[in-house]
């Protein structure tokens, strides 16, 4: 995959998937407070071969807020996440996209991430 970007991911199915997030703003550290936020991760197939979806939220703990107030949010994938996915004949990757959604203390929403997310067939059975 040609990363776009620096949100741009790449993982690998049935191992543990991590990825952290700072997002600038106007705090402390130039940072952008989660607090009182609620955070979500969507992981969605470009291509309608078949629907791929990952739901990530805090309540499922597929995110963690490891520093509200600096704005610091932690994405992990488990092996179990992914190593049910179906993969067409002959594919040994799926390309995803993905974005990150934040409803701040105010109600107002933002999507300060939208990036491509490949996701590679495990190789061991």
């Amino acid at each position: 995959m040609n990363k776009k970007n620096n949100y741009d991911v790449e993982a690998h199915q049935g191992a543990t998937f991590l990825r952290r997030f700072v997002f600038a703003g106007t705090g402390p550290h130039g940072t952008h407070s989660l607090e009182d936020s609620r955070v979500r991760l969507h992981v969605l197939r470009e291509n309608a071969e078949g629907p791929l979806e990952i739901e990530c939220d805090l309540d499922n703990q597929r995110l963690t807020l490891l520093d509200a107030k600096n704005g610091l949010l932690q994405w992990k994938l488990a092996p179990q996440d992914t190593q049910g996915i179906k993969f067409p004949k002959g594919e040994d990757h799926l390309d995803c996209v993905y974005s990150i959604e934040i409803t701040d203390r105010d109600g107002d929403i933002h999507v300060p991430v939208r990036a491509a997310f490949r996701l590679y067939r495990s190789i061991t059975r």
